[in-house]
């Protein structure tokens, strides 16, 4: 398959990586399809300043399942495909779950 973040959906993948010198323009379809998949609890990464594009989408890079790393080397695709192994960043599901926010009385 072959699917730009224009053309692709969020569920289509089972992780999204941002790449060092990836555009920095705040296309909203990028931005989007990172929310989507942080919320879908997908393993998310970036290295480089591709680690700025996940924080203007709003992504915590400290949340559990986001990997990130200055530059892409070994550590980070271990890391990318251990995570990939656990097929969704479950820890991360009270970060994105509304009904784990208690009701207002």
């Amino acid at each position: 398959m072959e699917r730009t973040f224009a053309t692709g959906r969020s569920i289509e993948f089972d992780a999204i990586v941002v790449a060092d010198g990836a555009p920095k323009d705040g296309d909203f379809r990028a931005l989007i399809m990172l929310q989507e998949a942080f919320r879908h609890l997908k393993a998310v990464g970036a290295w480089g300043d591709g680690v700025e594009v996940l924080k203007a989408a709003g992504i915590d890079t400290g949340a559990p399942g986001v990997l990130t790393g200055k530059k892409a080397n070994a550590k980070l695709a271990a890391a990318t495909v251990a995570a990939l192994g656990m097929h969704r960043a479950w820890d991360r599901t009270p970060l994105v779950s509304a009904s784990m926010v208690p009701p207002t009385v």
